[in-house]
């Protein structure tokens, strides 16, 4: 009824990962519309391209690097005041 899927991560997986967080990191000095827009397709060729992973894990995943990227530039221009 279910497909099994390997638990095993890719060789590559961490490799992936370390090059793709310093990618997004050097792209948060590009000015917020472009840098933002350039960090998202940086995550979607890292999760969709490299990472192998089922695509509705993959999407779930893009999903939340996306949200997580947006809600952190917007702390950083102050748009957002998370202090209590």
């Amino acid at each position: 009824m279910f497909e099994e899927h390997s638990q095993s991560p890719s060789p590559w997986n961490s490799t992936v990962s370390f090059c793709v967080v310093g990618t997004v990191t050097l792209l948060s000095f590009v000015p917020f519309p472009a840098g933002y827009i350039l960090s998202v397709v940086a995550w979607a060729v890292a999760v969709y391209g490299f990472l192998e992973l089922p695509t509705g894990r993959a999407t779930v995943l893009e999903g939340y690097l996306s949200v997580a990227s947006i809600v952190t530039r917007l702390v950083v221009l102050g748009v957002l005041d998370l202090t209590v």
